[in-house]
């Protein structure tokens, strides 16, 4: 199942740059949880491909899921719960929803 961006494209509380942003790193999560290379996703390609379109706090809850989600894939875990970090996000609801969708789709993926 692959991450499906249906539900981002048609969130109208980002902007088009944080819409392209975070499709650039679920895709590289994508990549990290298929290939079982959490380097993939690294701490690094997330900030870069957030930087400058989100807020701190959001930028920081991002890194943060995706610091779960690289740690699933190195325990090789699928059915990881990110329930608790997507909880803390500073997003409104409707944002967070569709992350905690796209993230879940990801973490499926773990192989």
């Amino acid at each position: 199942m692959a991450v499906d961006f249906k539900p981002l494209n048609r969130n109208e509380d980002f902007s088009v740059d944080q819409k392209a942003a975070l499709k650039k790193v679920f895709t590289a999560g994508q990549a990290a949880a298929t290939g079982g290379d959490s380097t993939l996703a690294s701490a690094k390609i997330v900030h870069t491909a957030l930087a400058g379109f989100f807020s701190g706090d959001d930028k920081h809850d991002i890194m943060a899921l995706f610091r779960h989600i690289r740690k699933a894939s190195d325990a090789a875990n699928s059915s990881y719960d990110i329930t608790s970090v997507i909880g803390g996000f500073h997003m409104n609801g409707s944002c967070r929803k569709v992350i905690k969708t796209m993230a879940n789709a990801v973490i499926a993926q773990i192989v």
